[in-house]
């Protein structure tokens, strides 16, 4: 009997234990959780006023820290980390969209840009986005991608990412006037899309990292005259930089450059051969 009741103690004890280790299990991770959503609330409060520099007013809710992409994510734009304040910025290098908002990316590195793809990159988009880098170089003297296979002089790296929600990410540029360096696509959901649609999205990724903001989102950063027909309309096919594309007509072979898209590579990097009339908009 003695040793049943032994044996009954000891088993109440190793109850009242383990639920003890149990609710310290769970404060301890409470206080962890707490410490990440107060890290993440750091992030994005901490870069908000450099984003705002960039692209306009935003809602702070619609931003949230990706620690995997050292970045905050809004849409389908990472904005790094280590953005550059551009009111305390000496740039002098050559003004692109962001002179609308004090924003920096040198012709010289848009120029001369190099990127890699990551092993990593689903192999069907690789096809266009070797055409879509072919399309920024010809629509501006001042753009030119070129492939590397070395990834260490590569200023673009181009990788799969599972982890990502959207279909594709880009990174914005930092503001020491490189372009942004990484671009991501979501292998699992992009099986589904057609040549021309990963096309297409392929260059809206790589104006990001060209510092193009989306074009019907207009927070008063945008080019002069690069808002408009964004939407379908007569000999318009929407705009490659509108946040939900429209877009018809891209090929391997053929540009389909809206009305808008002229304006604004013209604005902001000389867009090759223009013959619109120029843009009046302040």
């Amino acid at each position: 009997m003695s040793i049943t009741l032994k044996q009954n103690f000891i088993q109440k004890i190793n109850d009242k234990l383990f639920l003890l280790i149990f609710i310290v299990f769970i404060i301890l991770s409470c206080r962890k959780n707490n410490n990440s959503n107060k890290e993440i609330d750091e992030h994005v409060t901490k870069l908000l006023p450099l984003i705002e520099q960039r692209i306009g007013k935003v809602n702070a809710n619609k931003l949230h820290y990706n620690q995997e992409l050292n970045g905050v994510v809004y849409h389908d734009i990472v904005f790094p980390l280590d953005m550059v304040d551009l009111k305390k910025s000496s740039s002098q290098a050559a003004q692109t969209e962001g002179q609308y908002s004090s924003y920096f990316v040198s012709y010289a590195k848009s120029n001369s840009a190099k990127y890699y793809i990551d092993p990593s990159f689903p192999s069907n988009y690789i096809g266009p986005l070797r055409t879509a880098a072919k399309h920024w170089s010809n629509a501006s003297d001042n753009i030119s991608f070129t492939e590397t296979t070395t990834k260490s002089l590569a200023n673009l790296i181009c990788e799969g990412k599972e982890s990502i929600s959207g279909a594709a990410y880009a990174q914005y540029p930092d503001g020491s006037g490189n372009i942004g360096n990484r671009l991501y696509v979501k292998p699992s959901v992009n099986n589904k899309y057609t040549y021309g649609e990963k096309l297409t999205l392929m260059v809206h990724e790589m104006g990001h990292v060209l510092t193009l903001n989306h074009s019907d989102e207009n927070t008063g950063t945008n080019a002069p005259c690069s808002g408009i027909y964004t939407w379908h309309a007569a000999n318009n096919c929407g705009s490659i930089m509108r946040a939900r594309m429209y877009t018809c007509g891209w090929t391997s072979n053929f540009a389909n450059w809206s009305l808008g898209d002229k304006y604004l590579i013209e604005k902001v990097y000389k867009f090759k051969n223009f013959n619109e009339t120029p843009c009046t908009q302040q």
